[in-house]
């Protein structure tokens, strides 16, 4: 069989197993590893006063406060953890809110216990909703006809007799 597809030129050039052989060599600088592959940049290219533009160089840490103000506005950057204020006039029914302190909504339960447990085994939570149980549909079928409706008439299996049959 080997001396049958030896004739075929793409048995020489794909041999099973191996890739393709297109003939390609590197050259020796790349191979030894001496030089890298492609062309540096330079630095005084058109697109680099837009980079550090878009992108500064130093962190935002080293900026002043109202550097730091604009770069929260015009990028949406904040520090870890650090809330979101966008200087609301908040104001009710009962005078003036402070957004430090309010929070909407019900309060939440104060004595919830083991919450990060529950978390991590949302099975044993109270609160969370069982999965559904799959049934066979001859029992949902059994359910149907035996369990009666307050207020309907029974089904008995021989069509539909909640509507009033034609008078002849």
């Amino acid at each position: 069989l080997e001396k049958k597809e030896a004739i075929y030129k793409s048995s020489k050039l794909e041999p099973l197993g191996a890739p393709m052989k297109r003939g390609h060599e590197l050259p020796p600088e790349l191979v030894s590893g001496q030089a890298a592959f492609g062309k540096g940049t330079p630095h005084n290219y058109l697109g680099l006063a837009t980079k550090t533009l878009l992108a500064p160089v130093e962190p935002p840490e080293a900026l002043s406060e109202d550097v730091r103000e604009q770069y929260k506005k015009s990028h949406a950057s904040y520090a870890p953890g650090e809330q979101r204020r966008r200087d609301y006039q908040w104001n009710s029914t009962n005078g003036e809110l402070d957004p430090s302190v309010f929070r909407f909504g019900k309060p939440g339960d104060a004595t919830e216990h083991n919450a990060i447990y529950y978390a991590l085994h949302p099975k044993e939570d109270p609160y969370v909703p069982a999965e559904p149980k799959i049934i066979a549909k001859a029992l949902e079928d059994f359910k149907e006809m035996s369990v009666e409706e307050l207020g309907k008439p029974r089904p008995v299996g021989h069509g539909d007799h909640a509507t009033p049959m034609p008078e002849q």
